[in-house]
C-alpha cells in the first residue's frame, strides 16, 4: 500500500508517519512525504499514483482543498483524508470527495478509527486474503469474501467460512485487531463478525445472512450498532 503525506511541518509529517507504521497491517506500507501540494501534483503528472493521501489543510500557495482538487483531475477514486485544526473546513470537502477529516492535534484513538475505516474500504475485494498460521499445516490463506465470523472456543479460534471451518491455536483478541482492517468487528468476548454479512441486530443477538445467530456482549452493543449504521450509510 502506497501512502502520501502532505504537510509543510516536518514534525507533523513524522508524527503521522509514526501513527501509520504503528498500525498492525497485513500488508507492506510505502510512505512518501511532501512538504507542499505542488510537489505531489508534479509526482502525479509523472505517473505516480497512491492508494491513500493525507493532506494538511493550511499550506503555502496551494492549501489542502486546492491540492486535493488538482489530484482529482488525475485520480477520481483515491481516498483523501484532510488533516485540519478546524472542522469548519469540512464544508469545503464535498467537491473533492474527501474520505474523512482528521483533527489536530493528532491522537492515536482518532487516527485508528479513521485508518481502519479507509483500510476496510480499500481491502474489500474478492481476492483479499487473510493469512493464519496453523501448526503442521503452515500458512493458511482465507478468502475474506468467504469469512463470516470468528469464534473463540477454549484455546482454539474457529474461522467460520461459507463451506468449511478452519481451527487453530490463536488468541481472539489478536485476531480482532488484525481483522478490523478488513471490516470485522468484535461483538462478544468470543465472537468477531464480518459486518458485510450482518442481516439484523437485535437486543442480545446478531443474525447473519446465512441465518447464524450470535450473542452480543453488553459492552459491544453500542459500538456494533454505530459501525453497522455507518456501513449501511456507505453502502
Amino acid at each position: 500500500m502506497r501512502i502520501a503525506i502532505i504537510d509543510d511541518e516536518k514534525e507533523q509529517r513524522e508524527k503521522l508517519r509514526k501513527l501509520i507504521l504503528s498500525h498492525n497491517c497485513e500488508f507492506e506500507l510505502f510512505i512518501d512525504e511532501y512538504s507542499d501540494g505542488e510537489s505531489l501534483i508534479k509526482s502525479y503528472q509523472n505517473s505516480m499514483r497512491y492508494d491513500l493521501i493525507f493532506t494538511d489543510i493550511q499550506m503555502n500557495i496551494l492549501n489542502g482543498i486546492e491540492t486535493a482538487r488538482e489530484i482529482r483531475i488525475f485520480d477520481k477514486t483515491v481516498p483523501i483524508i484532510i488533516v485540519t485544526n478546524f472542522i469548519d473546513y469540512s464544508l469545503q470537502g464535498y467537491d473533492i470527495r474527501a474520505f474523512k477529516y482528521l483533527l489536530k492535534p493528532l491522537s492515536e484513538l482518532n487516527f485508528e478509527e479513521i485508518f481502519n475505516q479507509v483500510l476496510y474500504e480499500l481491502n474489500w475485494k474478492e481476492n483479499a486474503v487473510y493469512k493464519v498460521y496453523i501448526q503442521d499445516w503452515g500458512i493458511f490463506k482465507l478468502n475474506i469474501s468467504d469469512l463470516l465470523y470468528v469464534e473463540s472456543m477454549g484455546r482454539k479460534v474457529i474461522f467460520h467460512l461459507f463451506k468449511e471451518n478452519v481451527e487453530c491455536y490463536l488468541k481472539i483478541s489478536d485476531e480482532a485487531i488484525k481483522l478490523s482492517s478488513f471490516g470485522f468487528t468484535r461483538i462478544h468476548r468470543s465472537y468477531i463478525v464480518n459486518v458485510r454479512f450482518i442481516e439484523r441486530i437485535l437486543k442480545e443477538t446478531v443474525i447473519l445472512k446465512n441465518n447464524a445467530i450470535l450473542p452480543i456482549g453488553g459492552i459491544y452493543y453500542k459500538p456494533l450498532l454505530d459501525i453497522f449504521t455507518n456501513f449501511l450509510a456507505r453502502n
